[in-house]
């Protein structure tokens, strides 16, 4: 009677250990589907972010141009300035805030007007433009 339960303990023992092994396997092969996940998560935020910062490069500029503008300064207000300069000084920044992240991209190696294709800049012809 002895020797079937030190069988039986042995048998069970195998297939817990059996067991316990597929259950770690399962759960390494888990952990590694979510990481990959997280990581896939973590990839496309950064392209959303980056098309935001070239989008920044664009708008930022004119919004300073406007607010210096915009301020209620007495010298402005007895003789405002015409429409057309505020013109002529926010279109060559924005040339320029563009420009320089592109010149230094080509430089690194990096396609910098890659993630602006995204928000449809490719089809106002900017992408032959800077090659």
């Amino acid at each position: 009677m002895a020797g079937d339960s030190d069988r039986d303990f042995e048998a069970l023992l195998k297939v817990a250990t059996e067991v316990s092994a597929a259950c770690q396997e399962t759960i390494h092969i888990t952990m590694s589907e979510i990481s990959i996940r997280a990581a896939q998560e973590g990839l496309d935020e950064g392209k959303r972010v980056k098309v935001a910062t070239y989008l920044a490069f664009i708008f930022i500029p004119p919004a300073l141009i406007a607010a210096i503008f915009g301020m209620n300064v007495r010298e402005l207000e007895r003789n405002p300035p015409p429409m057309w300069l505020f013109w002529a000084i926010a279109m060559p920044v924005v040339f320029v805030s563009i420009l320089v992240p592109v010149l230094v991209g080509r430089r690194g190696g990096r396609d910098v007007l890659g993630p602006l294709e995204a928000v449809g800049l490719r089809r106002l012809g900017l992408r032959s433009f800077y090659k």
